[in-house]
């Protein structure tokens, strides 16, 4: 893709990675992230986001992820009705109950805002084979577009962000230098 601008549908456990122990390189990974798309590129959520960080049970998880959203000033996808209609679509094409009634739900949003791309941490459910061929499928027969699925690193390489993160030595790290 050589667009200049992206929309980019950030997903919860995007969010919650920012509140991980510092040790943890997928926080790095999102801060780098985070900073890199901040003003760059159209950044997305919907109330789903925002319900799930609020049902976290740790006080602190709220307080970090609170003030980067205020930072990062993404615009809330409404279409609700029809983000839920699409999750059931979803989960019937793939064949699950309503266990990941949610993830489908962060899907149907991202689907129905035209985001570019939903960037997620959730590689179990999200960001798998199964859900981006259902997410094609289902997008396709209502002749949208469906999003990339993947992880901030991933979803860096996918768009050639280029997006150079360095640890806490300052010391380049391998494996996330997206662009030219």
């Amino acid at each position: 893709m050589t667009r200049t601008r992206y929309r980019l549908y950030l997903e919860s456990s995007f969010w919650n990675r920012l509140a991980d122990d510092v040790s943890d390189p997928r926080r790095g990974l999102t801060y780098a992230f985070l900073n890199f798309v901040r003003g760059r590129h159209e950044l997305v959520i919907s109330r789903v986001v925002t319900a799930e960080i609020a049902a976290m049970p740790n006080p602190d998880v709220h307080r970090i992820v609170r003030r980067q959203m205020r930072k990062a000033r993404p615009r809330f996808l409404t279409n609700e009705r029809e983000a839920e209609a699409l999750a059931i679509e979803l989960l019937r094409q793939m064949r699950r109950n309503r266990a990941g009634h949610m993830d489908m739900l962060h899907l149907g949003f991202a689907i129905l805002g035209a985001a570019d791309a939903l960037v997620t941490w959730d590689i179990r459910d999200l960001a798998r084979p199964l859900t981006r061929d259902a997410a094609g499928r289902v997008s396709r027969h209502r002749g949208l577009r469906a999003p990339l699925i993947g992880t901030p690193e991933e979803i860096a390489r996918w768009l050639n962000l280029a997006i150079g993160w360095t640890g806490n030595s300052g010391k380049r790290k391998p494996g996330f230098h997206g662009g030219p």
